[in-house]
């Protein structure tokens, strides 16, 4: 199944009242430029994978000017971030004297 007939599909949940609103998971501008060509309902999210090493600035930027709100997973990078470790929490935790 193509995500054309996969959107339709979402479409007619969220006109039914089935759903509230409905997204998009880690689609680039270039699937999101497919999508918009067709959809009736424009994705109110981009679920993507966003965290201080990888900030995906020019996706942010064109789902802003078209009104997707972005919403971040692994906003603290994946296993092996260098501030991922304890002693790293650690630290960052620590009250001030």
């Amino acid at each position: 199944m193509d995500s054309k007939s996969l959107w339709e599909g979402m479409e007619e949940c969220q006109k039914l009242g089935l759903t509230k609103s409905t997204g998009v998971s880690n689609f680039s501008c270039k699937k999101l430029e497919i999508l918009l060509a067709t959809a009736k309902i424009r994705p109110a999210v981009n679920q993507m994978e966003m965290n201080p090493l990888w900030q995906q600035k020019k996706l942010i930027e064109f789902c802003e000017t078209k009104g997707i709100v972005i919403t971040a997973y692994s906003p603290l990078g994946a296993n092996g971030a260098p501030w991922g470790d304890k002693d790293c929490w650690r630290t960052i935790s620590i009250k001030p004297k």
